[in-house]
């Protein structure tokens, strides 16, 4: 049997994603379905070579080491 809400769920997306790609921007009413779902048509786009590179990078480097939160805080 179909589960005819995940199915109206994903039909609703898919055309508000396709709203969005066209103009860049939802309406009050699908902004609101959004919320509800925890979802946004951005999550549906692929990254950006840029934003990749600097995940990327951001591996690399060395992370700080604290034994407390305090040590954040501390002037240096």
């Amino acid at each position: 049997m179909v589960n005819f809400l995940i199915l109206n769920k994903a039909v609703h997306k898919k055309a508000i994603f396709k709203n969005y790609i066209k103009n860049g921007t939802i309406t009050d009413e699908e902004w609101k379905f959004c919320e509800k779902i925890d979802w946004h048509p951005v999550d549906e786009l692929p990254l950006k070579e840029k934003h990749i590179k600097e995940l990327k990078k951001s591996v690399k480097e060395k992370s700080l080491k604290l034994k407390s939160i305090e040590e954040i805080f501390k002037s240096k």
